[in-house]
């Protein structure tokens, strides 16, 4: 039965290749290759909020229609990830694949002990085509996905374009500091003198104390203050790790995240942060930022028109740069990869592996990734003599919120081609992108630790010990932003915890691999 299963398979990926050709200049031509019973995946998409139902977007349907098959989404938003990732692993029956979300390695680790996921080498060589030429052009992209023992079990996103590189930027209303006769705060008590005068001023007008003078979302990528802090010369880089001078540095244990934190306690305790810093999802933070009347007075995000709207966010809402800090230091965070890693998985329970893998491969067909990153073409795009224009959004939303309905771009693996740029007549996003990402360039400290050093982790208990020192940091940070510890009667205590937790260890660890890696991974971010 299984030879025959097998066969069976293996005939109708043929056919499936034949239609959607094998090599990538070939167009998919749409075919029902499967004429009994169509073929049924469901899957798992970890979506953040703003992006549109996955089971109604157009480019995706057309996609399965040209595959004949049919695919179910089940969507789960960031309010609800942590919870479901758990979920997934204790559930008797999982389901066909797992895609998008931030899926950590001790994640993607707890699949492959469960084994609840399988290995996609063999797949991949098969079945797609795509995915191959890829990882053949773009060789530092296989080594980011492949684990130590020398399989891959996810696939990644590609961001080609340089933006790609920085996680957010600091917006302030420009307005409020027009109509308050301000000055752009360029340091760090220059801007809390500006917030000062955003809460007590009534800057919005309407004779309420109801402004929020500065807000973000702790914990959530795109939004948090891993950035913001380097005023006080750290940054929070991935796994709470900086590079300094060849050195690395676990920077919840630095001087300067303790100067930066009683910064922000400050802030918290007189009124000036949002106190839902630490409680409020994407959803939450938006419809602050889309109130009718502004009270958003300074806020952190990837493109301020995605929390504000396109008109306020163009005509209001303007990029400052990273504030000094009191040594006038000034840097922000720049991401070590423009790889996102772990974006879709195959489980152990899928009858369709090579149908599955056949059908993900299309993510990466370049005839496909143009609408898989802005809609479907003549919904938020159309052709313009040889180029392509924006179709106006409707009223209330912005290019970026439209594209985000329309597109699975920020849940999916695929690749975000720098050709994109010069494709449209007048890209929006892009321009405000690239604009930001110059303002910001020179201030912006990378993250050297290699890519690969992140998957070894996993496999030597590294993951472990992340998680313990992540646990405690996250707690510390909240009871001492929000005033109810004392991070002067109790730094020294902190650290002393910190080291029974293997956080000497853990960077020692880091370490060795970061001078063995520094010179031959850098290519990483090209």
């Amino acid at each position: 039965m299984k030879n025959i299963k097998k066969n069976i398979i293996t005939f109708i990926i043929c056919m499936l290749l034949i239609c959607i050709g094998y090599k990538i200049s070939i167009d998919i031509q749409p075919m029902q290759v499967i004429q009994e019973s169509k073929i049924t995946l469901n899957g798992v998409v970890f979506s953040p909020v703003g992006l549109g139902n996955y089971n109604e977007m157009e480019v995706l349907n057309n996609i399965k229609k040209k595959m004949g098959i049919e695919v179910n989404f089940n969507q789960i938003n960031s309010a609800r990830r942590d919870l479901q990732k758990i979920h997934i692993l204790q559930m008797e029956e999982v389901p066909d694949f797992i895609m998008g979300g931030d899926l950590q390695n001790t994640d993607i680790l707890g699949y492959i002990q469960s084994e609840r996921i399988i290995p996609l080498n063999e797949l991949i060589e098969k079945y797609a085509p795509n995915i191959q030429a890829l990882l053949e052009k773009k060789p530092f992209i296989k080594s980011a996905c492949t684990f130590l023992d020398n399989k891959i079990y996810t696939l990644p996103f590609y961001n080609e374009m340089d933006s790609a590189l920085v996680e957010n930027y600091l917006f302030i209303n420009k307005v409020w500091l027009d109509q308050l006769g301000l000055q752009i705060p360029t340091t760090i008590d220059e801007f809390y003198n500006v917030l000062k005068a955003f809460k007590t001023q009534d800057p919005n007008g309407n004779g309420k104390a109801d402004e929020i003078p500065f807000s973000y979302i702790d914990g959530v990528y795109n939004y948090s203050m891993n950035s913001f802090i380097g005023s006080f010369g750290v940054i929070n880089g991935d796994r709470m790790m900086l590079v300094q001078d060849e050195n690395v540095l676990f920077t919840p244990a630095q001087e300067g995240y303790k100067e930066a934190i009683l910064y922000l306690r400050k802030l918290y305790q007189e009124g000036l942060l949002d106190a839902e810093i630490f409680t409020q999802d994407i959803e939450q933070y938006v419809a602050k930022g889309m109130r009718e009347t502004p009270v958003v007075g300074a806020f952190l995000a990837k493109d301020s028109t995605i929390v504000v709207g396109e008109e306020r966010g163009r005509d209001e809402y303007i990029v400052i740069p990273p504030l000094k800090g009191p040594s006038g230091t000034q840097l922000w965070g720049k991401q070590n990869s423009k790889i996102t890693t772990n974006q879709f998985m195959i489980t152990s329970s899928n009858l369709y592996p090579e149908i599955t893998m056949a059908w993900i491969d299309q993510f990466f067909n370049p005839e496909n990734i143009q609408e898989l990153i802005w809609g479907a073409e003549g919904v938020t795009f159309e052709k313009s003599g040889g180029n392509y224009r924006f179709i106006c959004p409707p009223l209330g939303k912005s290019y970026a919120q439209y594209s985000m309905e329309n597109s699975p771009l920020g849940a999916c693996p695929g690749i975000f081609p720098r050709s994109e740029k010069s494709k449209f007549i007048f890209n929006p996003m892009l321009v405000r992108h690239e604009l930001n990402y110059k303002e910001y360039s020179p201030y912006l400290i990378e993250d050297n630790i290699c890519r690969r050093t992140m998957f070894m982790t996993d496999f030597m208990g590294m993951g472990k010990i992340y998680n313990s020192l992540n646990r405690y940091v996250v707690e510390m940070k909240i009871r001492w932003v929000s005033g109810e510890y004392d991070i002067e009667k109790e730094w020294e205590s902190y650290l002393s915890a910190l080291e029974n937790m293997g956080m000497k260890e853990y960077v020692a660890f880091y370490q060795e691999k970061y001078n063995k890696c520094k010179c031959s991974e850098k290519h990483s971010i090209d």
